[in-house]
């Protein structure tokens, strides 16, 4: 394949085909870009002259494909690099919300969380 930008329209398709299988709406992608609805929509109607690749990059693992299946340089959307995976179990989109929000705090924050999370799974065990 060669290393090209995809044409507006197949991009808009591939992002929109993501989006769908993802279970995300318009909204929910635009929110976890820090972007408006109407761009995204843009992107899926093929309506963006000139895509950006920082966009392209950071939505691909949002909507769950690899960003080289959105740049074009690869015909599968769901390459292991391009979807977050923790042993080789792909992510859900609210666990990747919670991994975004975790590294917003700081670290008596995270120390906070990782306790309760244990304290959690310690709960779990004695039922």
């Amino acid at each position: 394949m060669s290393y090209e930008m995809l044409d507006s329209k197949e991009l808009g398709r591939r992002i929109k085909n993501a989006r769908e299988a993802a279970g995300l709406s318009l909204n929910d992608v635009a929110s976890r870009l820090g972007v408006n609805k109407s761009t995204i929509l843009r992107y899926e109607n093929g309506t963006v002259a000139k895509a950006n690749a920082q966009l392209l990059s950071n939505l691909a693992p949002v909507i769950r494909v690899s960003a080289h299946y959105l740049l074009g340089w690869s015909d599968t959307p769901d390459e292991a690099a391009g979807v977050p995976s923790v042993d080789g179990v792909p992510l859900t989109s609210n666990e990747c919300d919670l991994v975004m929000l975790f590294r917003q705090l700081d670290l008596l924050g995270q120390s906070a969380v990782v306790t309760k999370v244990m304290e959690e799974l310690q709960r779990v065990k004695n039922k």
